[in-house]
């Protein structure tokens, strides 16, 4: 590391060197001579910090106790944050728990860098500052080199404010369950295309006092072509906001990226959501209305061999191929997804909106 910095201070001080006698040569004065110094020593700063990060990743990687519980998921993962050196661009590794405690950047923690963290706390504090004289476009600009919106700046500025009247914040709230419900949905993009976003929503069940209303409910969406930049939010916000060792409850309509959501929740249990399950019903009984209480008898009593006994009955007094094909599909459905019909009979009464 000290070999390290001492090459970057010696390309750095040849570099300076050469450019402040052009200065001079050019007429410039003290002002210009401390502008490009301050450029230099900034640069020369994030370098340094970049260098000091992947030092601290690499030696986590090869920490003997790091390997016992935690297994790297994805090396060389980008970040951003800015500093009041400026824009620190590094690369770090992703760790998955080998206990199913979730995933982390642990050099991020070490740092005191959070999993949304874009701008430095010192940055923050001087955008407080400088929005005091000036508005807050010229605030964002007026912080290091990186040009901040005054969109950013006022937000910034606003949530200090927020802070100094705030009371001390809670502790991680313990309850005894969490409920996490996931879907997609289409909507109308501007350029006249759809796109089905995720949809995530946390929420601690319903609200005795009014049935149509979720407690504390907390909604993520999002249209990355990875689940798993969904589902690791939605771990950094329970997390931060609950005892991580509760029961969760992850409800939805059985699609691969949401039961994807299981390796990254603790203590997750998948609910296969009623919803969904009506629609298959409604689906494969249109034709024959008097099936339809009995499949719902037999996912009340989580009977599999029943239920298959109903489906094929129904298959066979039916006549249109299409309708064959329709009853052949929800039958797979409803089997493919049994722990999550079983998990309602353990559990009646828990997940009453599920």
């Amino acid at each position: 590391m000290n070999q390290i910095i001492q090459n970057f201070m010696g390309k750095s001080i040849n570099n300076l060197t050469g450019k402040v006698l052009k200065l001079i040569k050019n007429g410039g004065g003290l002002s210009d001579i401390v502008t490009e110094i301050k450029k230099a020593t900034d640069e020369l700063g994030r370098e340094i910090c970049v260098e000091i990060i992947k030092a601290l990743d690499e030696s986590i990687r090869k920490d003997p106790g790091r390997k016992k519980d935690w297994s790297i998921e994805r090396r060389n993962e980008e970040n951003t944050i800015i500093t009041r050196l400026g824009e620190i661009r590094y690369e770090r590794t992703y760790y998955k728990s080998k206990h199913r405690k979730g995933y982390r950047h642990v050099v991020d923690e070490i740092l005191g860098i959070g999993a949304h963290t874009r701008i430095d706390d010192d940055v923050y504090a001087e955008l407080a500052e400088s929005s005091a004289d000036l508005s807050y476009r010229k605030a964002g600009k007026n912080v290091g080199e990186v040009e901040i919106s005054g969109q950013t700046a006022m937000k910034s500025v606003r949530q200090i404010e927020k802070l100094k009247v705030e009371k001390t914040p809670v502790g991680k709230k313990d309850i005894e369950i969490l409920y996490v419900e996931a879907d997609e949905d289409h909507i109308a993009m501007q350029s006249g295309k759809s796109a089905m976003p995720r949809l995530v929503y946390v929420h601690e069940g319903i609200d005795t006092q009014n049935r149509r209303k979720l407690k504390s409910p907390y909604y993520l969406a999002s249209l990355k072509d990875k689940p798993g930049d969904l589902w690791q939010e939605v771990y950094e916000y329970i997390e931060d906001n609950y005892e991580i060792d509760k029961i969760i409850y992850l409800s939805g309509d059985g699609a691969a990226w949401i039961k994807q959501g299981l390796d990254y929740l603790p203590n997750a249990k998948f609910v296969l959501d009623k919803y969904h399950m009506s629609q298959y019903v409604t689906k494969t009984t249109a034709h024959r209305k008097e099936y339809a209480p009995e499949i719902w008898n037999c996912i009340k009593e989580a009977d599999l061999e029943g239920l298959g006994l109903v489906f094929n009955e129904l298959y066979l007094t039916t006549e249109s191929e299409s309708k064959q094909k329709e009853i052949k599909e929800s039958w797979d459905y409803f089997n493919d997804n049994w722990d999550g019909i079983r998990i309602r009979k353990r559990r009646s009464g828990v997940y009453r909106r599920l």
